[in-house]
């Protein structure tokens, strides 16, 4: 099947004429494994309200922040195929990888980021034999983007960050 956009002058192959399985496997497939991973369920997202590492006065606004966004995020990330169940915040989320959850966290604690001084976030997920997510957590640190002139920059670490939450790696 082929389809065309027209803008102008121009034609624009909008499918692809052959099928990339590497291209596939930048989009589908967990970069750490051979399997297609995916939510077989709309998780629940709980945001820790506990700051790791750091102090600020601005938690609550990133907290608010995170909790208007993450329905967004996934939803597009998803073509809205999947979206939250619920948004909590809290100061005693489950455990990280929870069954049916993402835990989101604000850490200054390079312990959180694989040891990392320089990460901005960290996302992990663990998944079944049959590929299906059972729970994420992402790391955010926040602290590094202040105020308002902070806030598009922390935007973008949180959409990165909840497309592997989801299970999606990076493209090459």
């Amino acid at each position: 099947r082929i389809t065309y956009a027209k803008t102008g002058d121009a034609l624009w192959r909008v499918v692809p004429t052959s099928f990339s399985m590497s291209a596939f496997n930048d989009v589908a497939r967990d970069e750490f494994g051979p399997s297609t991973v995916r939510w077989v369920a709309r998780p629940t997202i709980y945001i820790d309200s506990r700051p790791e590492g750091f102090s600020s006065s601005e938690l609550s606004t990133w907290i608010n922040e995170v909790k208007a966004q993450v329905p967004t995020f996934i939803s597009k990330w998803t073509d809205g195929t999947l979206t939250p169940a619920s948004v909590i915040v809290t100061s005693n989320p489950p455990s990280d990888f929870s069954s049916g959850t993402i835990v989101i966290h604000f850490s200054d604690n390079s312990s959180d980021y694989g040891g990392s001084s320089t990460s901005i976030g960290y996302a992990r997920l663990s998944y079944t034999s049959s590929g299906s997510v059972s729970g994420s957590a992402v790391w955010l640190r926040y602290p590094r983007y202040p105020g308002t002139s902070g806030a598009g920059k922390r935007k973008g670490i949180l959409g990165h960050e909840l497309g592997h939450a989801i299970g999606l790696g990076h493209m090459e």
